[in-house]
């Protein structure tokens, strides 16, 4: 039987299951993180801060209409391949994927002319400075859109497989270093609507054609005749509206922010925001982990696996997602003046949206266990609430705050996100992520704050840019060196042991 397709090891336990791919997914993903701040960088140094926040509303239109296209199978697909692989039905698996694989194709292309369509109405309406070269780049972009759907179908399927470093490398390394190195490369060759674009275009076709290889040895296109899962659709309809939602709340602030302020204003955000997401790179990625590992124990009907799981994974991602807020609230201002005067500026909504950020890392194994256990309506419902909080907060707070209004629209929109499903669990499966063992880090990351500012402001008298790296470090070592001294976890002991292995 290929490989690829074998059922995981049974006997493995709950940290030995997540943290077999914690260390290489986490680190491609923190890799494809910096590639995406990067690139912030290359487009506010090589072209301006307005071409930034120009980018970041075409790529922000994109990314949630080809949430659309795809039919919600991105979600659907996970659970499926998981739960059909469990089960050992390989015919229909490989004839559900192939289903999966068509309606991305038909959606993503339906999707895409649509917004190619309707560029010029667009970008007339969300920049209206600017409207010439948004609506060239909205159009361009608009051809990215099936080739995104394509690629998100197959990285699904990668994460049913529970192959989470080649979802990473495929779905977000490779596109952000094309991106990156065609800026590069056409920077004297090509205007700046032609260079962005282009590079955009090309990072998402690299996304399938890496996605494809990684999936050479899953006989797609062959093997035993079956029918798909009949359920395909039906279950992936409503999550591809609730991720067409999420993605409105996730991107909507740069495209309200793009209609209520200005250029300048979208691209400062854009830059924090970019900060922000590589900073909850580790809850991405043991939030992804968790979704197939949640589909397995739930066609085998082992709750108490799903409960020691979702503590788990909420503690992981919280003990990394504390420090980092801990930090970017004492030292976000100086942190942005490392890539120029202009970007301390953001640093109130760097603040804010790590805030948002620590949010997300308490609830994120909520929503995947909703997900992936039968509840995707349920999780529609959430985010309809979410959106609904998000837009009219930032409807209220933009012209009020600006930039900083629309970090506070986030932030609030998470917390409803937060408070909504932790009920939600609380009450379908009598249990809550929260544990004592929270109170660890918890603890260490607030004296590790308390040192690291006496120590700065003794030895320097102020922060600056300057003191920045030393001062994470010297946080960090004590962070991590507090809970050691306190004394780790059994779990946590099995992915300190695990990060180095080979999880590609």
């Amino acid at each position: 039987m290929d490989r690829t397709l074998s059922e995981p090891d049974p006997r493995a336990t709950a940290g030995e299951t997540i943290a077999k791919q914690a260390g290489l997914t986490v680190g491609w993903n923190v890799l494809a993180g910096v590639l995406r701040f990067l690139s912030g960088v290359l487009i506010a140094r090589l072209y301006s801060i307005e071409w930034l926040g120009v980018f970041a509303i075409a790529q922000s239109i994109a990314r949630i209409t080809s949430d659309v296209g795809n039919l919600g199978l991105d979600q659907g697909l996970v659970r499926y391949a998981s739960r059909l692989r469990a089960l050992g039905r390989y015919p229909q698996l490989r004839a559900t994927v192939r289903a999966g694989i068509l309606y991305s194709i038909a959606g993503g292309a339906g999707i895409g002319l649509l917004v190619g369509w309707a560029a010029g109405d667009l970008g007339a309406v969300l920049l209206r400075t600017q409207e010439t070269q948004l609506t060239w780049m909205i159009a361009g972009f608009a051809v990215a859109i099936p080739l995104m759907t394509i690629s998100q179908v197959l990285a699904a399927v990668l994460q049913g497989f529970e192959r989470l470093g080649q979802r990473a490398i495929a779905l977000d390394v490779l596109p952000q270093f094309v991106i990156c190195a065609g800026l590069l490369a056409l920077r004297a060759a090509a205007a700046p609507r032609m260079a962005l674009t282009v590079s955009f275009v090309t990072a998402q076709l690299v996304a399938v054609l890496s996605a494809l290889w990684f999936l050479r040895r899953v006989p797609l296109l062959s093997g035993p005749r079956s029918a798909p899962e009949p359920e395909l659709l039906s279950y992936s309809l409503p999550l591809m509206l609730t991720s067409f939602l999420s993605n409105v709340a996730r991107w909507g602030d740069v495209i309200l922010l793009g209609l209520l302020s200005t250029a300048e204003a979208t691209g400062l955000y854009q830059f924090a925001a970019r900060i922000a997401g590589v900073l909850s790179i580790v809850t991405t990625s043991v939030a992804g982990i968790f979704a197939p590992v949640v589909s397995r124990f739930h066609a085998k009907n082992d709750f108490g696996q799903i409960r020691l799981h979702l503590r788990l994974v909420t503690r992981w991602c919280f003990s990394f997602s504390w420090p980092v807020f801990l930090f970017v609230a004492l030292f976000g201002g100086p942190l942005l003046g490392l890539f120029g005067d202009e970007f301390p500026r953001a640093a109130a909504s760097l603040v804010v949206l790590t805030a948002g950020h620590l949010l997300w890392s308490l609830v994120a194994g909520n929503m995947m266990l909703l997900s992936m256990t039968g509840y995707p309506r349920l999780n529609l419902i959430n985010m309809i609430a979410t959106v609904i909080t998000s837009i009219a907060s930032g409807v209220y707070w933009i012209p009020r705050l600006g930039a900083v209004g629309a970090a506070w629209a986030v932030a609030l929109s998470l917390f409803v996100w937060s408070l909504l499903q932790t009920v939600e669990v609380r009450q379908i499966y009598r249990t809550v992520q929260f544990a004592p063992a929270l109170l660890k880090p918890m603890i260490a990351g607030v004296l590790a704050a308390l040192i690291s500012v006496t120590l700065v402001r003794v030895l320097v008298g102020a922060a600056t840019p300057m003191v920045t790296i030393p001062a994470a470090v010297l946080f960090g070592t004590l962070y991590f060196g507090g809970l050691w001294l306190w004394g780790i976890e059994t779990e946590d002991r099995e992915i300190l042991a695990t990060l180095g292995r080979r999880s590609v």
